[in-house]
């Protein structure tokens, strides 16, 4: 298996390498992401914002696809799976703006808790 850039395994499959690194306009993205999706129900009225149900809709498909490749776990829909990378986008960023993490730590936490989960797996 290939290494990450910071070491260790890189456990993320075909359908999530590659990207681009994470820099100043990622940043920006994310942190307006936490913001929209925490606070853009006191705005909105009883219907999902258009623009959401797009997002939504990419992101549940992202999640079908690596179900459908085999790289993502099947016993979570990947409705669940988007409500998840939201709330961990949400609450890392607004952590990050009150000083409780490293911002260097952000996107790594964020793949890391996602894909492998909170428990300690030993290392084959």
């Amino acid at each position: 298996m290939r290494g990450r850039p910071g070491g260790g395994p890189d456990r993320r499959g075909p359908g999530l390498r590659g990207g681009a690194p994470a820099g100043p306009a990622d940043r920006a993205v994310r942190g307006l992401i936490a913001f929209l999706y925490s606070e853009n129900q006191l705005f909105e009225g009883e219907e999902q914002n258009e623009g959401w149900a797009r997002i939504d809709a990419r992101l549940a498909a992202l999640f079908r696809r690596g179900q459908e490749s085999g790289e993502f776990r099947i016993d979570l829909s990947p409705a669940w799976l988007t409500e998840a990378l939201y709330g961990l986008v949400a609450s890392g960023a607004w952590a990050v703006a009150e000083g409780r993490v490293a911002r260097n730590d952000f996107t790594h936490s964020i793949v890391e808790l996602l894909l492998g989960g909170a428990l300690r797996r030993e290392e084959s």
